[in-house]
């Protein structure tokens, strides 16, 4: 594998591992819905177009968890982190908090994104999102993480908050 891509696993793992932090340093943080029953496998297989073979969840503590969709080959596939609070504004708060640092990691500005969940931007590749009181992290890697895999994230993004009530 080359450094790119293996930076940029990284760095989508320290994101999802970041959100946690945050989330777990304030009080009063409740579970996270599952990203795996929050969209559907065809709604993922459109974004990366291709057919989703496998599905895994993982539980991050009370916090959070994440879903892996894999298709049949090594890539393309998509990872969802999803943390939930007991209130919309610990997890603003949070979402700026995490968009700044994860911004200052990477050394790059965030772009805002409008008409997904109440706040969104992307850093790097990834598309965070929050709506109500949960933050959302999208990821997806396609042969490499480049910029042409932010349309991809954006569109699962969409979905997958289209069935989320705040």
């Amino acid at each position: 594998m080359n450094l790119r891509f293996r930076l940029g696993a990284a760095v989508a793992a320290l994101a999802a591992y970041s959100a946690m932090i945050c989330g777990a340093a304030l009080p009063g943080v409740a579970a996270a819905g599952d990203p795996c029953a929050t969209i559907s496998t065809s709604d993922v297989s459109s974004a990366l177009g291709a057919p989703v073979t496998t599905t895994k969840r993982r539980q991050h503590g009370t916090q959070g968890a994440s879903c892996s969709f894999r298709t049949a080959h090594f890539s393309p596939y998509a990872t969802i982190t999803a943390i939930r609070f007991h209130s919309a504004s610990e997890a603003s708060s949070t979402f700026r908090d995490m968009i700044a640092q994860n911004a200052k990691m990477e050394s790059q500005k965030p772009v805002p994104l409008h008409g997904i969940g109440d706040d969104a931007a992307v850093v790097s590749t990834i598309v965070y999102t929050r709506k109500g009181s949960a933050i959302y992290t999208f990821s997806i890697v396609d042969g490499a993480r480049t910029a042409q895999s932010i349309p991809k994230s954006e569109a699962l993004a969409k979905a997958t908050l289209a069935h989320v009530q705040p």
